[in-house]
């Protein structure tokens, strides 16, 4: 995050498809985990 606040203006197109790409990756696997999480929750408790 600090690549943010200080070298804002020298991100590129590139810099900025790679840092939302890092984003939606991050989002990626926290719903996967989620829901795999869940689904072995509710199989255990059955």
């Amino acid at each position: 995050m600090n690549i943010l606040s200080t070298d804002f203006d020298r991100l590129t197109k590139y810099g900025f498809g790679y840092l939302s790409g890092k984003i939606i990756l991050f989002i990626v696997f926290v719903l996967v985990s989620f829901f795999v999480r869940k689904a072995i929750y509710t199989k255990k408790t059955k």
